[in-house]
């Protein structure tokens, strides 16, 4: 089977990219032209994007895509310091040596809060997969699962049977070993005081299916009833 890449934002018109929603029929359009089209059962365009039927209605497409298709190099480094009291930082570079770091934050709250830059010219919200993969990078650098300082290469395309992987539905979804407080990732201690967190993204508080809704303007149907 040929591999096939395709957004699963809902349609921007300004774009020419996207799903278009209707009660019976869906439409993907790629490069301002409908490319396939289906029936569906979804009820509301809430349903359609919660419950990920876009690799139903379009099992042609092996790769999706959120308002940005991106795909390159990152390096993260480790905790350089602490931005506060409870925040500590490192640095994240896209690219190649040349861009510019920018840096990524991790504070002790419950959950933890995680937050990444994104690429240049690649500052999109919905492009929740990125977001999450870049967190997941430096998680894994702070549990010495990734070298730091290395190059590794990092895409926004999303496999079709890692959809539900991509976008979990509970909070509970993102947990970390990491210590008890922070500040010892950078000033370690004798005594390992390591225990299992939750996280999240930074700006997004709602599970990552619900937060993908919401980001495009979707209502779901029980609030969109409410008076």
């Amino acid at each position: 089977m040929s591999e096939m890449m395709a957004p699963g934002h809902g349609y921007q018109p300004q774009l020419g990219s996207g799903i278009e929603w209707t009660p019976e029929r869906v439409r993907l359009w790629i490069g301002g032209a409908v490319q396939l089209e289906a029936r569906h059962t979804t009820a509301a365009a809430w349903g359609f994007w919660y419950e990920l039927r876009m690799a139903e209605a379009f099992p042609d497409v092996t790769h999706w895509w959120f308002r940005d298709a991106w795909t390159g190099q990152v390096r993260i480094s480790r905790p350089q310091g602490l931005q506060d009291a409870t925040t500590v930082y490192g640095w994240m570079q896209f690219v190649d040596e040349v861009v510019p770091a920018m840096a990524w934050t991790l504070t002790e709250r419950e959950p933890l809060i995680l937050g990444t830059p994104m690429p240049p010219n690649a500052l999109q919200p919905v492009n929740l997969p990125l977001r999450l993969g870049l967190a997941r990078y430096v998680l894994a650098v702070l549990n010495d699962e990734l070298a730091a300082d290395e190059w590794y290469l990092i895409s926004s395309l999303i496999k079709r049977d890692e959809l539900a992987a991509a976008f979990p539905t509970t909070r509970d979804a993102l947990r970390v070993v990491l210590p008890r407080p922070l500040t010892r990732l950078v000033t370690p201690a004798a005594e390992d005081l390591s225990s299992e967190r939750l996280w999240r993204l930074d700006l997004i508080e709602a599970p990552l299916r619900e937060a993908l809704c919401r980001l495009q303007g979707l209502t779901p149907p029980a609030a969109a009833q409410t008076p």
